[in-house]
């Protein structure tokens, strides 16, 4: 069945607000936010039946973020069994988006729907497309910007999950030869860590301003770096928002094209709450060593950064793989 895309828009709000926990009335989102929703729509079927999606991940991983005690006013963040069998209704569509910002950020930031559309509405490579909705994302938060709306920023870092032919298009029968291709984009420094036989291996780029080629890039668009930070005020040099620094810190996204092998066991979300205490062979270890299924995992990485006394709001989502059979 196709949904029309006033339907899915629809469906998409309400997942949202049952897995990141935000009433309708909530007028801003938490500074750091994770969505799993899903969705049908005919162009990208990946899924028909329910049992089809346990081929690929197990859909049990959920959302766990936590503010350290400097700021205590935000709730913690869980999304449970039950919750995540009501996403499954919505199967066919994988989509994953963490922002990371400012509790001022609207609700729009985490409008799994745009990304949606604009994966529906265009035959264009799944790159151009994330490449595309990070702009497109970054010139609304700029036109908000300009109303008084908000003058925020976040940085972002979300994957697509897809079946796809030897000829990499996309295929919805999963009884026939399908390859699993994830497809992730990020901008400033929420990271996706990938464990591939027991070895990190890093899908995003962290844009910060202790990095040389973007240090080039900011002083070469005329501005300057200043104890690692753009201008002596921001620590990412790539985020979606921040107007008032766009002429330096833009909203271009990194983007990896990646085929899943058996040797792939999971792949870890998180923001620089984690990664500030914890490299990416660390957190993947611990999730080998500790942790049983996705929850647990997630779990353990956020304890681990709390421990370790990590001075940035922490947010984790691990999506663990099934084997192919």
């Amino acid at each position: 069945m196709e949904l029309r895309l006033d339907e899915v828009n629809r469906e998409l709000g309400a997942i949202t607000r049952i897995l990141s926990r935000i009433p309708d009335d909530a007028p801003n989102t938490p500074p750091l936010l994770i969505c799993l929703a899903n969705a049908h729509y005919k162009r990208f079927v990946l899924r028909n039946e329910p049992d089809d999606i346990q081929k690929v991940i197990e859909y049990t991983s959920v959302v766990l973020s936590r503010t350290p005690d400097k700021d205590p006013g935000l709730p913690d963040r869980l999304s449970d069994k039950e919750d995540m069998g009501k996403a499954i209704e919505y199967k066919s569509l994988a989509l994953e988006l963490m922002p990371e910002g400012h509790p001022s950020l609207p609700r729009q930031l985490a409008n799994l729907a745009k990304l949606l559309v604009n994966l529906a509405e265009h035959n264009e490579p799944i790159p151009d497309t994330l490449n595309r909705t990070f702009h497109s994302v970054d010139r609304e938060l700029s036109e908000m910007a300009a109303q008084g709306t908000t003058h925020s920023g976040c940085t972002a870092v979300t994957a697509f999950l897809r079946l796809e032919d030897a000829e990499g298009k996309p295929v919805a029968d999963t009884h026939g030869p399908y390859r699993r291709v994830l497809y992730t984009a990020n901008a400033g420094d929420a990271r996706a860590v990938l464990c591939r036989g027991g070895k990190a291996v890093r899908l995003t780029y962290d844009h910060k301003g202790s990095d040389k080629q973007e240090a080039k890039r900011i002083v070469d668009a005329g501005g300057f770096v200043l104890n690692n930070r753009v201008n002596g005020v921001l620590a990412v040099t790539r985020s979606l928002g921040d107007s008032a620094m766009k002429e330096f810190v833009v909203g271009s996204p990194y983007t990896t094209e990646t085929e899943l092998s058996e040797d792939d066991e999971f792949i870890i979300f998180a923001c620089d709450g984690l990664w500030d205490v914890a490299d990416d062979q660390a957190a993947v270890d611990l999730v080998r060593k500790s942790a049983n299924s996705a929850q647990d995992a997630a779990k353990v990485l956020l304890d681990h950064a709390l421990s370790s006394f990590s001075m940035d709001n922490v947010s984790v989502l691990v999506v663990k793989f099934l084997p192919v059979k």
